[in-house]
């Protein structure tokens, strides 16, 4: 199954600064097995939050490719561009993800479940929200993304794109979705970016 893989941090000042440099070399990822695409962008709230995002034919090609010694130099690269922990995640996705990462606006949310609470209830919400997403509603872009992240069983993760930032808190203050986001925070922590998602050049 496609894998959508999502790294979060605090983005280092020379990343920032010329994110290119970061780029891999031309060609390198696009004749790499299993591998589709690659964004990234910065948070729209401080502008230094920085969200990578790739998507794989599976996690097998995923995790090969890290693997292979002659991408050690992009791995290393790569976590230059972060000037603290970033956090990495893995979601299945059986959804189209053109909607979500080419929006002009990519809202992602990460779910941390609480203590005593069920991981598989917060999937079962989460899914429900991004269902009621994808019926319609005003400035937001079909198909939402969501799942459990395989590097953190606590965690679950929904990426949809919206016309605007604005767009997706008119929808938070109309309160349409209260009654589903209400079952959500009983059960879960979260934290809410708008990033416009920048495809890199593979």
């Amino acid at each position: 199954m496609p894998v959508l893989l999502v790294a979060n941090g605090p983005a280092s000042d020379a990343f920032i600064s010329n994110p290119k440099d970061f780029a891999p070399p031309a060609g390198l990822l696009s004749g790499t097995d299993g591998f589709k695409a690659a964004y990234q962008g910065f948070a729209i709230e401080d502008g230094k939050q920085s969200y990578t995002v790739a998507l794989w034919d599976s996690m097998d090609h995923a995790t090969k490719a890290i693997q292979d010694p002659k991408f050690a130099p992009i791995v290393a690269k790569m976590g230059e561009a972060f000037s603290g922990e970033a956090a990495r995640h893995a979601i299945d996705v059986s959804a189209d993800t053109t909607a979500a990462l080419t929006a002009p606006v990519t809202a992602i949310l990460i779910f941390t479940l609480k203590a005593g609470q069920s991981a598989d209830s917060l999937l079962t919400h989460v899914g429900e929200l991004a269902k009621n997403l994808d019926g319609g509603v005003a400035g937001a872009k079909s198909p939402s993304l969501y799942g459990k992240s395989a590097t953190d069983a606590n965690k679950v993760l929904l990426i949809t794109g919206w016309e605007s930032a604005e767009a997706h808190q008119a929808i938070v203050k109309g309160g349409s979705q209260s009654a589903v986001f209400g079952k959500i925070q009983e059960a879960a922590d979260f934290t809410v970016a708008h990033t416009t998602l920048r495809k890199g050049e593979a």
